[in-house]
């Protein structure tokens, strides 16, 4: 029904209410219905590296932040990722070599039927990248690959926002410096000695 279907001999203020009853009642229905789930995975915003810049004298940052840089660099090589792809790998293995240092030491507890599993990962990936002696869980989603570190499928966003703030104004020369070590030496000899350079 509307407004201009309803007979004339119905006054138009009587019109409207059985117009707002009936809109009312559809409303009603629709939210009777179970609500949609929503996405939870945000889209990517494009990462863009900034230009190297001049070289700094001194750089002062924790080694966990280079060690997801250089593992970003040597999977990006690897594997042919895409550069957010290539630090959600980094991330992951950075976590995963984070938390098994803490299990040593006592800051972690293990839990029972770990020690032989390394993917101990509620997230079921659907592929798997053996880098740097470690063998990283990882998920193809519909915005590309991403590592599962800590039990959570890693987002390139927030570790690359993570990389500006440890590095700031040199990060661009640090990703460029790594990308430069790694250009020359085949995939094969990458994949044997990435922990060497």
């Amino acid at each position: 029904l509307t407004l201009s279907n309803m007979p004339l001999s119905i006054p138009q203020h009587i019109r409207k209410k059985i117009l707002n009853k009936k809109k009312k009642k559809q409303r009603g229905a629709q939210s009777s219905l179970p609500p949609k789930k929503k996405n939870k995975r945000r889209k990517t915003a494009p990462i863009v590296i900034p230009e190297p810049g001049s070289q700094p004298a001194k750089i002062l940052v924790n080694r966990s932040p280079v060690l997801v840089l250089w593992t970003t660099v040597v999977a990006e090589k690897l594997f042919d990722l895409h550069w957010s792809e290539a630090l959600t790998i980094g991330n992951a293995l950075a976590a995963q070599i984070s938390k098994a240092k803490g299990t040593s030491l006592g800051i972690y507890q293990k839990s029972t039927g770990e020690e032989n599993n390394d993917d101990d990962t509620t997230l079921q990936p659907d592929r798997h990248f053996d880098i740097m002696g470690s063998r990283v869980p990882a998920l193809t989603t519909e915005v590309g690959v991403r590592g599962i570190g800590n039990n959570q499928e890693q987002d390139p966003n927030q570790i690359w926002k993570l990389m500006q703030k440890k590095f700031g104004q040199d990060l661009g020369y640090v990703v460029h410096a790594m990308k430069q070590a790694v250009s020359p030496v085949s995939k094969d000899e990458l994949a044997a000695s990435a922990w060497n350079y």
